[in-house]
């Protein structure tokens, strides 16, 4: 539940401070990456601020754009609270689970402005956590960030070059975004991988082979283009080009499964377009698939319209609520 909490804390948080505009790595204290790193959520507030989602949001629902504005609102509040506080910049760093059925390690790195009071920096961070959780944060300075983290988790302590250089790469080479998900497996990481795939005997053999193929990746990226023209982009570098082909053929069949299962069922047609934009290319021995919000759209609305016409649940006594139900929590 700590980790839970703590990504929805972060996922409001992180999502606010400021980052350096060009597609770089984020600075980050000198050990932040260690042996057992394997991801990076870097954020970029200059592309990742209320106005940014909100022509997002309307670029993709259009006339059903107002069933987020509560969000937004929620969103912009918190975005004010934390500039306030003195955040700068902040990344988020994953480390590999130590043991099958243990969560990965998360530390949120977050880059102080001179003179910035730490205290109204963990404030923030924990406005929105249970006391029980809050109490399970732990927050340390290493220079002028302020490092977040799980208690009893261990930072790392002795820098990886590889592990560094291959996380800069994938965020460098996916752009100028405003949210970039990088993931580098470790040796370590895809072994334990690997097994867990291993298990998962019901999965469809297109898709396990797609997975293993992004196991074996180099590296992954995930990538958020916000404004009027949002856009979502997954970037694969490959070990080799034969590798990179066989990902291709494997990432086809598996649309093309799809593609064959809205034929099955006139409802699922509207998906057609959304899968017909995901066909990957190929350049080298690095794979590319993204899709845009023009694509989203009409699916998206649909949604949209779905949720506004059920409107909110009632509560307690009103309508047809059963009055010994008690209020959502």
């Amino acid at each position: 539940m700590f980790r839970k909490r703590v990504s929805i804390a972060l996922m409001a948080v992180l999502s606010i401070v400021s980052v350096k505009a060009r597609a770089e790595f984020p600075a980050l204290p000198g050990t932040a990456i260690g042996d057992d790193s394997i991801a990076v959520i870097h954020f970029n507030t200059a592309k990742f601020d209320p106005a940014s989602v909100k022509a997002s949001v309307k670029a993709i629902l259009g006339a059903q754009a107002g069933v987020a504005d509560e969000g937004i609102k929620k969103f912009s509040d918190k975005y004010d609270e934390v500039i306030k506080s003195g955040a700068q910049s902040m990344t988020m760093v994953v480390g590999s689970a130590a043991k099958k059925g243990d969560e990965p390690r998360m530390a949120a790195y977050i880059q102080m402005k001179p003179g910035s009071d730490a205290a109204a920096i963990q404030k923030a961070m924990t406005a929105d956590m249970k006391d029980s959780e809050a109490a399970d944060a732990v927050f340390e300075k290493s220079g002028n960030f302020l490092v977040m983290h799980k208690k009893g988790e261990d930072l790392p302590t002795k820098a990886s070059d590889t592990q560094a250089k291959a996380l800069a790469a994938a965020v460098t080479d996916a752009g100028d975004k405003a949210i970039v998900i990088a993931f580098a497996p470790t040796e370590g990481a895809r072994a334990q991988l690997t097994a867990e795939l291993a298990e998962k005997q019901d999965m469809p053999a297109p898709a396990a082979e797609a997975a293993a193929a992004f196991i074996n990746a180099k590296w992954v990226t995930l990538s958020v283009t916000l404004g009027d023209a949002p856009a979502l982009g997954i970037g694969v570098q490959a070990s080799d080009d034969a590798s990179a082909t066989k990902l291709m053929d494997q990432i086809n069949a598996g649309l093309k499964e799809a593609l064959d299962k809205t034929k099955e069922n006139p409802l699922f047609a509207m998906a057609v377009p959304l899968l017909d934009a995901l066909k990957p290319t190929k350049a080298g021995s690095k794979i590319t698939m993204g899709i845009d919000g023009k694509t989203i759209a009409p699916m998206a609305q649909m949604l949209a319209g779905f949720a506004g016409a059920a409107g909110p649940r009632p509560g307690p006594g009103q309508g047809n609520a059963p009055k010994h139900v008690p209020a959502p929590q």
